[in-house]
C-alpha cells in the first residue's frame, strides 16, 4: 500500500560507499562473461526482449484524453493529452494541464477503439493531479511503483498519446531514457503552474504527452509527466506517486511495486544507463553550483542551498515561442561547476559569467555552494572567451581541503564512447546526470569535441566524466548566440588536455581572446568521392591560397609530405599548424603535379 506522505524530497543518496561496492562488484563480474563480439542480430533480440515485451503488456494502459471546458471559447476551450489507467475498476491518472478546472465533455480513447465517457473524481490544485472514473470491464492497469525510492541515473521510460497518436492511429508513444534529476522547480509554463518534487527524464516528452505515464524500467508508475519545466534545464518532468497522493487519497489503496532488479538481457540493455552511478563518487562530491550576484542586485542568499524556498515564478508571456524562452540563461539562475584541486580551484564555462547584454552591471560576488549544500565565497581568477572556460578560486578555509577530482591526464574519450555531463539542479542543488556519447572529436579548429548529451544552462560548466568516472572534459560553448539550443543533441566539452594547457594563463590572472588561428583561404569540395586529395573549389581573394597560386580546380594531395586524401585531412593539418608556418603542399592541376609553398595566414 502507497504510504501518506507530505511534500518532501525522496531519501537522499550518498555516492560511493559501503552501500555501492557490492552492485559494482556485480556489474563488473556481469560485464566480465559478456560474449566477446555480439553481433547486430543479438543487440536486436536484446532490445526486443526487452522493450518490446514492455510495451505489448501496458500500452494499453496508457489513453489518450479531450477535454471541453464549459462555457468556454470553442477554440480555446479544448483540451487534449495523455493519462494512464491504474485500476481494473476504471480509475484513470493525469494532469490539471488535459483535464482544467470546470471541466465539461471528457473522452477517454482506449488503443482498441474504445472511446469512453470520463467522470471527474478529484482534482488537486497542488499536485495538478486529476483522477477519473470511466466504466468499462477488461481494462489493463499500470501498477504503481514507490517513487520515494527512485534515484538519479535510474533507466526509465515516457509513455504518450503525442499529436494524437492514440486517437488516430490506436497507437502509444514509448522512449526510453533515465531520471536525469530529482528536484523543485517552479514551473515557468503558461499552463502549468506546479511548484514542488519532479523526477526529470531525458526520455522523449512531446506536445501531448502531458499526463501520461512515467514509469521504471518494470513499466511501474513513477509520476504523471508534466508541463512544468525548470527555466534553467527545460528538460521533461513528472510529478511523482508520492507527491500527488497527498491530494489524490484514493492513490493510498493502490499497492506500490519494488524497484526493479536487473540481470541478464535487461541489465545489458541498460548497462551503460546502470554503470555511470556506480563510479560517480569523486565527480560528484566536486561537482558545484553558483550564483553570480551583480552590482546593484539586492538578492539574500541562503547559506545552505537546501533552505532555499521556492515561491511561484510569472509565467513567460504566452505570446513567446518556447524556444524564445529557451535562448536566454536566467540573469539569476544557478550555474555549475567542479573543484579541480584541494586549494579550492573551480572550472566553469565562461558564458555562466557573461552578462545578458552589454549593459548589464559588473559582477558584485560569486556564491559558490558545495555538494553538501554549504555557501563559500569565489573570485574569478581568469576567463578564456574562445575556449568559453573560467576559472574561479574558493575561499581559503581553516579546515579539511575541498573535496575535488582531478582532470584526466591519459587520452581521452573516442568517438561513439558514452560519456555523462554532471550539474547541479534546482533547490536542493542535488546532482544531475545526462548521459550520452562523443559524437565527434577535434571540433571548432580542434579545440573541442562535440557530444549529443543533453545540455543546458542548468549543467553548463559541469564535469563531463567517461565510465570509468574519470574528469574528461567540461561542458561548454552554450549561449544565445550559439545556433544551437539546449537539449538539443548537439553540444560540445572542452578536453581535459585542453583544459590542462589553459589553467596556468587562468590561475595567472588572465582574461584571454580568441587566439589567432591558421587559415589557407580555400573552400573545398567537401563531399568529392570521386577523387583522391582535397579539391578547391574557390580560392579567396588576398588570402595565403591567393599569394601561393592556388587555383579552382586545384587537388591537394599532400600537406608538409603527409598524404591528404579527402579534405577532412587537409583541415586537421591546417588545423595542427601555426599562423606563419611555411607549409609543403603537393598539388594536381590538370595533367601537371606541382609542388607549392605556402605560408600560412591567420582566420579573422
Amino acid at each position: 500500500m502507497l504510504p501518506r506522505c507530505t511534500n518532501s524530497p525522496p531519501p537522499r543518496r550518498s555516492w560511493g560507499g559501503q552501500n555501492s561496492v557490492l552492485p559494482l562488484l556485480a556489474f563488473l563480474a556481469f560485464v566480465l562473461v559478456l560474449p566477446h563480439g555480439l553481433g547486430a542480430a543479438p543487440q536486436v533480440a536484446i532490445a526486443d526482449d526487452v522493450h518490446g515485451p514492455l510495451y505489448r503488456r501496458l500500452a494499453a494502459a496508457v489513453v489518450g484524453i479531450t477535454c471541453k471546458v464549459k462555457d468556454a471559447n470553442p477554440e480555446s476551450g479544448q483540451y487534449f493529452g495523455t493519462g494512464v489507467i491504474i485500476s481494473t475498476q476504471g480509475l484513470v491518472l493525469t494532469t490539471l494541464t488535459v483535464v482544467p478546472e470546470n471541466p465539461g465533455e471528457i473522452k477517454v480513447y482506449l488503443v482498441d477503439g474504445r472511446v469512453l465517457e470520463g467522470r471527474v473524481v478529484r482534482q488537486d490544485k497542488e499536485s495538478e493531479g486529476v483522477l477519473l472514473q470511466v466504466q468499462a470491464v477488461g481494462l489493463t492497469a499500470m501498477p504503481l511503483a514507490d517513487s520515494t525510492a527512485c534515484r538519479l541515473g535510474d533507466p526509465a521510460y515516457s509513455w504518450g498519446n503525442p499529436f494524437h497518436t492514440i486517437m488516430k492511429d490506436g497507437m502509444v508513444s514509448l522512449s526510453a531514457g533515465t531520471i536525469s534529476g530529482l528536484y523543485q522547480v517552479s514551473s515557468v509554463d503558461t499552463e502549468s503552474r506546479y511548484v514542488g518534487w519532479v523526477l526529470e527524464t531525458d526520455a522523449a516528452v512531446n506536445p501531448g504527452s502531458d499526463g501520461g505515464p512515467l514509469t521504471d524500467a518494470d513499466g511501474h508508475l513513477l509520476g504523471i509527466q508534466s508541463l512544468a519545466f525548470s527555466r534553467s534545464r527545460w528538460l521533461g518532468t513528472a510529478v511523482p506517486i508520492h507527491r500527488l497522493a497527498e491530494g489524490l487519497p484514493e492513490l493510498h489503496t493502490l499497492q506500490r511495486m519494488p524497484r526493479p532488479v536487473f540481470s541478464g538481457a535487461r541489465a545489458r540493455a541498460w548497462a551503460a544507463e546502470l554503470a555511470f552511478p556506480l563510479v560517480l563518487a569523486d565527480a560528484a562530491a566536486a561537482t558545484v553550483s553558483f550564483r553570480v550576484v551583480r552590482e546593484g542586485e539586492k538578492v539574500t542568499l541562503p547559506e545552505r542551498r537546501q533552505d532555499e524556498v521556492l515561491t511561484p515564478l510569472a509565467p513567460y508571456p504566452a505570446d513567446q515561442r518556447r524556444a524564445a524562452r529557451e535562448l536566454v540563461r536566467p540573469a539569476d539562475a544557478y550555474a555549475s561547476g567542479v573543484i579541480i584541486s584541494p586549494e579550492g580551484w573551480v572550472l566553469t564555462a565562461a558564458q555562466n559569467l557573461a552578462a545578458a547584454s552589454r549593459r548589464a552591471p559588473g559582477i558584485a560576488r560569486v556564491a559558490v555552494y558545495l555538494a553538501d549544500g554549504r555557501r563559500v565565497s569565489a573570485k574569478i581568477l581568469g576567463q578564456d572567451s574562445f575556449y568559453d572556460v573560467a576559472l574561479l578560486q574558493l575561499e581559503k578555509t581553516q579546515g579539511q581541503p575541498y573535496p575535488f577530482v582531478a582532470l584526466h591526464e591519459g587520452p581521452g574519450p573516442g568517438t561513439g564512447q558514452f560519456i555523462a555531463v554532471l550539474g547541479r539542479s534546482e533547490p536542493p542543488g542535488d546532482l544531475t546526470l545526462n548521459v550520452g556519447l562523443l559524437s565527434a572529436t577535434n571540433r571548432f579548429q580542434n579545440t573541442c569535441h562535440q557530444m549529443n548529451v543533453m545540455v543546458n544552462y542548468g549543467n553548463l560548466g559541469g564535469p563531463v566524466v567517461d565510465l570509468e568516472g574519470r574528469l574528461v572534459g567540461l561542458a561548454v560553448r552554450l549561449g544565445p548566440g550559439t545556433p544551437w539550443r539546449q537539449n538539443c543533441g548537439v553540444a560540445f566539452m572542452a578536453t581535459a588536455a585542453v583544459l590542462r594547457q589553459i589553467i596556468p594563463e587562468l590561475a595567472a590572472g588572465k582574461t584571454l581572446a580568441r587566439p589567432a588561428r591558421p587559415f589557407l583561404g580555400i573552400e573545398g569540395d567537401v563531399g568529392a568521392l570521386d577523387i583522391a586529395g582535397a579539391r578547391i573549389n574557390r580560392v579567396l581573394p588576398n588570402s595565403a591560397a591567393a599569394r601561393a597560386g592556388l587555383q579552382q580546380g586545384d587537388i591537394i594531395t599532400e600537406f608538409n609530405g603527409q598524404n591528404i586524401p579527402d579534405w577532412p585531412s587537409l583541415v586537421r593539418s591546417i588545423q595542427a599548424a601555426l599562423v606563419g608556418d611555411t607549409v609543403r603542399l603537393k598539388v594536381l592541376r590538370g595533367e601537371q603535379t606541382l609542388d607549392v609553398e605556402v605560408t600560412l595566414g591567420s582566420m579573422e
